[in-house]
């Protein structure tokens, strides 16, 4: 048998049966503390665990490390599931947490590989950071329409994952802190983000190399830094319109990425946003961006034509480095600073430049196979003084008003 806690004829404790069958009782407090468990001896023989009605919370690492634990019983008492509370009970296959609970604390189950199946009630309203991290024996999830915040790392590297339903009432997937809610969920295909939602926060399904699709509603207005790094499976994706930045590395590494479509409400595609997007073969930059950052679309080898809009005013260090496909390039009027590196390592033959140009760095096109450069007639003397002297002789002067 095993150790359990609570039992039908002694509601006031909680008992506990061992692995060679021994029954232990503790009398039942509101909270159930790690060194109440610790009472009944050497917690790596708990097996089975029936938790006695009047606990109300079960205190953070109350099973920490329990691996023989088997089957744990949680009476309608309990309200708080504290951190760490079943953390690498590897042997746990199932449990049933009572409708009563409302809030499943950080790494409550992380580490709980043998977990084949949770219902998460419709009384829990934040599951917590890395609540159900490493389980990888779960196969679904259901996230009830009370739940408003999936915390970071929530269900981090439950790599059996396959379906995940989120409910209607979650606004917050992640929390931002560098930790991803869904990453490294490499089985899990397809999922839609409910309307609820307003931000998909840092890393949130980086390293989901399965996911084929997803569908971003008009509510989100912030898709965070890493967002759906490595996401190789991806092959397009619809931003939505409420959205007025692309996070750093949002899409960084999507390599079956052959179509996305950027919407005008966009103003600062950020830092590696689509780097390493080698699948991508063009892209259409809408008139509302301002700043292409560091490294946007650096090393997407596959692009061969970008349309820079007369909106943008920076393209940041190496944007554009490693487009081996790009061929020409056009700079409108309104770029004022173009960093270093910005179309290094690129088979550009062609480049023409408008009149706004006030800073340029010398390295901006070296490794290129460049032939002619069209220059504004009253930028020529600019452009010889800030790049490299064997550029100088590809200029050709174009007289503003009918470049192109």
């Amino acid at each position: 048998m095993g150790l359990r806690l609570g039992i039908n004829d002694k509601p006031e404790t909680t008992v506990i049966i061992l692995v060679d069958g021994t029954t232990k009782n503790i009398p039942v407090e509101s909270k159930l503390t790690s060194r109440s468990i610790k009472s009944i001896g050497d917690k790596s023989q708990i097996k089975e665990v029936e938790i006695g009605e009047g606990v109300e919370m079960i205190i953070g690492s109350a099973f920490y490390n329990c691996r023989s634990l088997t089957s744990v019983t949680i009476p309608d008492s309990v309200t708080n599931i504290g951190n760490s509370a079943f953390h690498c009970c590897s042997g746990l296959t199932s449990i049933t947490i009572p409708n009563t609970v409302t809030k499943i604390g950080a790494s409550a189950f992380c580490g709980c590989t043998g977990l084949k199946s949770i219902t998460i009630p419709d009384s829990v309203t934040v599951i917590g950071d890395c609540a159900f991290g490493g389980c990888t024996g779960l196969t679904s999830v259901t996230i009830p329409d009370s739940v408003t915040r999936i915390e970071g790392e929530a269900f981090r590297d439950c790599t059996g994952l396959k379906s995940i339903t989120i409910g209607k009432s979650v606004k917050l997937i992640g929390d931002g802190n560098y930790k991803g809610a869904f990453r490294g969920c490499k089985k899990l295909k397809s999922i839609t983000i409910p309307d609820s939602v307003t931000v998909i926060s840092w890393g949130a399904f980086s390293d989901c190399t399965g996911l084929t699709s997803i569908t971003i509603p008009d509510s989100v207005t912030k898709i965070g830094d890493c967002a759906f790094y490595g996401c190789t499976g991806l092959t397009s994706i619809d931003i939505p319109a409420s959205l007025t930045r692309i996070g750093g590395s949002a899409f960084k590494g999507c390599t079956g990425l052959t179509s996305v479509t950027i919407p005008d409400s966009v103003t600062i595609i950020g830092h590696s946003a689509f780097e390493g997007c080698t699948g991508l073969t063009s892209i259409t930059i809408p008139d509302s961006v301002t700043e292409i950052d560091n490294c946007a679309f650096k090393d997407c080898t596959g692009l061969t034509s970008i349309t820079i809009p007369e909106s943008v005013t920076v393209i940041g260090i190496s944007a554009f480095e490693g487009c081996t496909g790009l061929t020409s390039i056009t700079i409108p009027d309104s770029v004022k600073d173009i960093s270093w590196n910005a179309f290094r390592r690129c088979s550009i033959k062609t480049v023409t430049f408008g009149t706004g140009i006030d800073k340029i760095e010398s390295d901006v096109f070296k490794e290129n196979r460049i032939k002619t450069i069209f220059v504004p007639a009253e930028k020529t003397d600019y452009y010889k003084q800030r790049l490299p002297k064997e550029l100088h002789n590809k200029m050709v002067e174009l007289p503003a008003e009918k470049k192109k």
